[in-house]
């Protein structure tokens, strides 16, 4: 059953139309990949799904609810939680005060600082300042961020962008236990392909601000209109 369905979205800017009847669901308890070559539309599309744009046409359904046009911190609070391709984190606190600083539903807030730093394998650098983190211990710490607002939907906006492969396998596991284990629904941009198809259970490919292909990894890679508008024409 779909968590997020999108139907006809478009957003132009200027004479740029970015995102052109963009119709996609996400499935409950998936981990679903977006892919597409730059400009493609795909951060457009987030930012118009998590409310940070107001998109010219179309709807946005989450839950079936339709939130369409709502502010960013509307949709936060109605259970989507999303982080950036650069991770959004208080370079001068500590990675504990990171997450304590969020507005979180938990009972008990610092049992579930606890728990989230055990879960992103942070917990040995919870004193330290966030500035002091790689890249990609900085991403864990931006997606720990996210689930302090305990959201159903997480949005990941290239997680793996300028990641070491070693943190690059990290951030993939962590991912799969959120879907196995915590019941979570992962949506994700990411460029390659290779990443996507190992991670995921479904692929959307976007070309041009539209939706070229969906499907299951192992066709979407396959797929002739992938491999000449995404590829380039070859494997």
């Amino acid at each position: 059953m779909p968590i997020l369905e999108v139907d006809g979205l478009k957003k132009s800017f200027g004479a740029v139309v970015a995102v052109d009847g963009l119709t996609m669901d996400v499935e409950a308890g998936s981990i679903t990949g977006m892919i597409g070559p730059n400009g493609a539309g795909k951060s457009t599309a987030f930012n118009l799904i998590t409310g940070l744009i107001r998109p010219d046409g179309g709807t946005v359904r989450f839950r079936d609810t339709d939130i369409t046009g709502l502010e960013s911190y509307e949709v936060a609070q109605r259970g989507i939680g999303r982080t950036f391709q650069h991770a959004r984190i208080f370079d001068k606190m500590t990675v504990q005060e990171n997450l304590e600083v969020v507005p979180s539903p938990a009972a008990d807030t610092a049992a579930e600082v606890d728990r989230l730093l055990s879960l992103v394998e942070l917990d040995e650098h919870r004193n330290a300042f966030g500035e002091e983190l790689s890249g990609g211990q900085q991403v864990l710490l931006g997606i720990a961020r996210t689930l302090m607002l305990q959201p159903d939907l997480i949005m990941l906006d290239e997680p793996f962008a300028g990641v070491n492969p070693g943190l690059v396998s990290d951030i993939a596991k962590l991912l799969r236990q959120l879907r196995d284990e915590e019941e979570a629904t992962v949506f994700l941009i990411d460029h390659e392909i290779d990443e996507i198809a190992a991670l995921c259970d479904d692929v959307i490919v976007m070309a041009e601000g539209k939706l070229l292909v969906r499907g299951e990894p192992a066709d979407v890679r396959t797929d002739e209109r992938v491999v000449e508008s995404y590829l380039g024409g070859a494997m």
